[in-house]
């Protein structure tokens, strides 16, 4: 369950990732998209967690259900509350929303839809476990942290195809946080987090740069040069005069860049 502004913002934040879904209304899941606002319409409109809880539950059902048909895959769903990116080749997308179980919280679910190298359709939920006490979702080989996506690309990392994603998300507290992770399919499942970023003095499986709500930071990926740059944060230097902390961590003018070779992202000094 995560803090943050309305939901509309999450779309803001969302909009390139938007564009990235193709056009059009593909007549064979028009009835199914009145199925799924139906669902959302009750679960909205419901007083009670348990209930609310209950039409997110099938929501989720539902529209797994309409992703595992091939027709789905051309549709952007342009009358559902969802953000979708897909990859620039086309073969894999993430679909997210906020379920609204967490009243003024942003509480994130979503689910990864690809093609596999034979041709198959593959679909698979995605449940936010970050706010789980004890959680290692942020560290883990294999976690989902809850995000929203504006960017994926394909990867070849020791031979095995896998997507870079950059996204967005918040934990609270007056910050955002920015994401850099890898999506890998593998025998039917997607792993979420690949330990390809040696950053920090460390292998990470994933970038988190966490900032001030109020600033704003770059985060992109050249492909063709197989560059991914992003602004470096930095506190704000602390006045001694001051009894409050200093404020939160934000852009500082300057630009950090890593490299993809040899399956690893490595920074340029």
């Amino acid at each position: 369950m995560k803090t943050g502004r309305i939901y509309i913002l999450i779309m803001a934040a969302a909009a390139a990732s938007l564009m990235l879904c193709r056009p059009g209304k593909n007549p064979g899941t028009a009835a199914s998209d009145e199925r799924l606002k139906a669902i959302l319409e009750k679960r909205d409109d419901s007083a009670g967690w348990e209930d609310r809880e209950k039409f997110e539950k099938e929501f989720e059902k539902e529209f797994a259900a309409v992703l595992r048909r091939r027709e789905s895959f051309a549709d952007s769903f342009p009358g559902l509350p969802v953000s979708c990116a897909r990859s620039t080749d086309g073969a894999l997308r993430v679909i997210t929303w906020n379920t609204t179980l967490g009243g003024t919280w942003i509480d994130l679910a979503g689910i990864v839809q690809w093609v596999d190298g034979a041709g198959k359709l593959n679909v698979q939920l995605l449940e936010d476990k970050s706010a789980d006490p004890g959680s290692t979702a942020f560290t883990a080989r294999n976690g989902w942290i809850g995000a929203v996506y504006s960017e994926i690309h394909p990867l070849v990392v020791l031979n095995q195809k896998c997507y870079l994603a950059l996204g967005w998300t918040t934990w609270g507290n007056g910050t955002e946080t920015r994401v850099a992770e890898v999506f890998e399919p593998r025998g039917g499942e997607m792993l979420i987090g690949k330990p390809i970023f040696r950053f920090e003095g460390g292998i990470q499986n994933r970038l988190l740069f966490v900032y001030g709500r109020m600033e704003t930071m770059d985060l992109e990926y050249d492909a063709e040069k197989r560059l991914l740059t992003f602004d470096n944060l930095a506190e704000p230097p602390s006045d001694p005069d001051m009894e409050s902390p200093p404020g939160l961590p934000g852009p500082d003018g300057t630009v950090r860049i890593m490299h993809f070779t040899e399956g690893l992202f490595e920074e340029i000094k």
